[in-house]
């Protein structure tokens, strides 16, 4: 039954993606709208891509520790993510957001999202993140390409996400099978 419940909770949120990111906007203000709302959508899938990922106990100094959001590249994102963790616990942990500069140490953090803004970033910082269980989230043309775990797409104006099991993996996480029937595409291939 927590299975179904689940499944129904990802399903809604995918359909309130579908309707709150509606066609390409005419004007460069319909157009920060449109960012706006889509830097919101992604910030929601995160807050849920947590229910669904279990990080290894080694992952927390305390049995009480929050999961550590780190944000790379986006003010925004970052503004958005606290917005719908605060007060929201996954795992029976809460949720803490924090803006990352590219050297920052990643040591503390469950999850990391690198904004298209540090593409070139994300080859270095997904193979340390990779070594200490940190899931990596980006949103560039070939984020599963250059070591992300999961990456957003935007396809028929909506927002989607690809998933790399094999770095999910290979960063020592759990992804639930849930998760995966909502991805557009789950990638299998190895980590180089």
């Amino acid at each position: 039954m927590r299975g179904r419940a689940a499944l129904a909770r990802v399903s809604m949120l995918c359909l309130l993606g579908v309707f709150l990111f509606p066609g390409l906007p005419a004007s460069a203000a319909d157009r920060d709208d449109e960012l706006a709302v889509e830097t919101r959508i992604k910030a929601a899938f995160i807050r849920h891509f947590c229910t669904y990922i279990d990080w290894p106990d080694s992952a927390f100094a305390e049995p009480g520790s929050p999961i550590v959001l780190g944000v790379a590249g986006s003010d925004a994102m970052v503004e958005a993510l606290r917005e719908v963790v605060a007060n929201r616990t996954a795992h029976g942990r809460p949720m803490e957001v924090r803006e990352m500069e590219a050297d920052d140490p990643l040591g503390e953090l469950h999850l990391l999202f690198i904004a298209d803004s540090m593409q070139a970033s994300i080859p270095a910082l997904a193979a340390v993140a990779a070594e200490q269980s940190v899931l990596v989230v980006t949103e560039s043309a070939d984020g599963l390409e250059t070591g992300s775990a999961i990456n957003f797409t935007v396809e028929d104006d909506r927002v989607k996400f690809d998933i790399g099991l094999a770095r999910i993996r290979h960063a020592d996480l759990e992804i639930s099978a849930q998760l995966l029937t909502v991805a557009r595409n789950v990638r299998q291939e190895t980590v180089p």
